[in-house]
């Protein structure tokens, strides 16, 4: 049951993932409740610091949702 969140969460992420890499844009948090856009081209320590951190997240929820499914058996 635990497992379904943390599986989707990380479907979230992966699609965010994938997107930045074809769109060489990645859609990070702006000020206040604003959504920001960082370009590969424009701004790229920001760009590769959300991809990166995207991906951990990625790895980190598809651990957690197996560690989760594994306690259910």
């Amino acid at each position: 049951m635990w497992s379904i969140p943390f599986f989707v969460f990380s479907l979230v992420f992966a699609w965010m993932v994938y997107q930045a890499m074809s769109t060489r844009k990645v859609m990070g948090r702006g000020w206040g409740n604003a959504i920001r856009y960082y370009s590969r081209d424009d701004e790229p320590v920001r760009f590769w610091v959300l991809t990166v951190t995207y991906i951990v997240i990625v790895v980190g929820a598809l651990v957690f949702g197996v560690m989760a499914l594994g306690r259910l058996r």
